[in-house]
């Protein structure tokens, strides 16, 4: 019984290691959609109509 508690207890554990290799084995993935969605949301902000406009027109006294 003691042996069955010893293995259940490292399935709980993360390995970073494992972790950090996987990110880095998919490194052009993720850059490829960080820049995607940088170019995307830079499009939708200077092609994108303005939704608020102020407009000033000075009238000269009478």
């Amino acid at each position: 019984m003691q042996n069955n508690s010893i293995n259940t207890q490292g399935a709980d554990e993360v390995d970073l290691i494992e972790l950090v290799r996987g990110v880095l084995a998919r490194k052009w993935l993720i850059i490829g959609v960080a820049f995607l969605v940088f170019i995307s949301a830079a499009a939708f902000a200077f092609l994108g109509k303005p939704v608020y406009e102020v407009k000033l027109f000075i009238i000269p006294p009478t």
